[in-house]
């Protein structure tokens, strides 16, 4: 069945910051999702980092596919054409796009999709934070659009309208996150619908993101499973699939970096969360044994 929301990510060297944003959105209470994630030449692990945590949900379009498939690898607006390529992907009925460094809270899909039931409305917005990299944020709300009598806030992920209006734009109204809420908006008004907007805060976008240069293979998969599991302990109903299989991976890495007591720590979540598992149980027994236990299947 195709998903409700399909949510494009485009990405470039954002391994310190992919997991929290893909995760959040895997762990919507609105289950009906898919994410795809269109990478534009990483070099950092961003892609190890989305496959190590991603599931069937989630696609990857890689370099190749914007350049090739696009206006070749000459063009400008890199980020542009991939977004444009990744809502020529989606499934959904209904399109957004983020920014690899946002998070989500658990419940921004399901407001964003009872915001149109209730209204029939074709475009969407809601608020947000914006955090900075000194840590301080500030509230930011729909504000009435010039020349209109709409409010809207057009952050990444504050809006979303049905992928055939996405399909619609231009790779250069997607360069910019206000030109393509400005072009999505003057579409749904010529097609006669509504825009409607909500004042709740349902995301954060963050300055900056902390850097892990020169962490090794096993800290850095240790890092993706531990905020996949930041972004699921915040959530109301959380996924007991992707909870155990997080907390594994996050006991496997700290079994690798030698770090026992966590390791042993992590397996029981998942041990506790699927006891039904057998591999869980294998996992959290070799973590007690005295030597280091080796990498597990997921």
């Amino acid at each position: 069945m195709r998903p409700r929301f399909s949510v494009v990510i485009p990405t470039l060297n954002n391994a310190d910051s992919i997991s929290r944003c893909m995760t959040g959105v895997l762990t919507q209470t609105l289950s009906s999702v898919e994410v795809v994630v269109v990478d534009v030449g990483s070099t950092d692990g961003t892609l190890d980092a989305v496959r190590t945590l991603g599931d069937s949900r989630v696609r990857v379009l890689n370099h190749a596919d914007v350049t090739e498939q696009l206006d070749g690898p000459s063009c400008e607006h890199v980020l542009g054409l991939a977004r444009a390529q990744g809502f020529r992907k989606c499934r959904g009925h209904w399109s957004t796009t983020l920014d690899a460094t946002d998070e989500v809270d658990p419940g921004w899909l399901s407001r964003l999709g009872k915001l149109s039931d209730r209204s029939g409305a074709a475009f969407i917005s809601c608020g947000g934070d914006q955090r900075f990299a000194d840590m301080s944020q500030v509230a930011i709300s729909p504000v009435s659009v010039p020349f209109t009598e709409i409010s809207a806030c057009l952050r990444s992920g504050s809006f979303a309208a049905p992928t055939a209006y996405f399909r619609a734009l231009s790779p250069g109204d997607l360069t910019d996150i206000v030109t393509a809420g400005l072009a999505l908006i003057e579409a749904v008004v010529a097609d006669g619908r509504d825009c409607v907007s909500t004042p709740e805060s349902l995301l954060r976008w963050n300055e900056g993101a902390p850097g892990s240069a020169g962490e090794s293979r096993e800290e850095q998969e240790l890092t993706w499973a531990m905020q996949a599991l930041d972004v699921l302990s915040r959530s109301p109903i959380p996924d007991s699939q992707l909870l155990a299989r997080y907390a594994s991976l996050a006991g496997d890495a700290a079994s690798r970096l030698g770090r026992r007591d966590e390791a042993r720590k992590l397996f029981a979540i998942a041990r506790n969360t699927l006891p039904e598992v057998p591999r869980y149980w294998v996992a959290w027994a070799g973590s007690l044994l005295p030597f280091r236990v080796g990498p597990h299947t997921h």
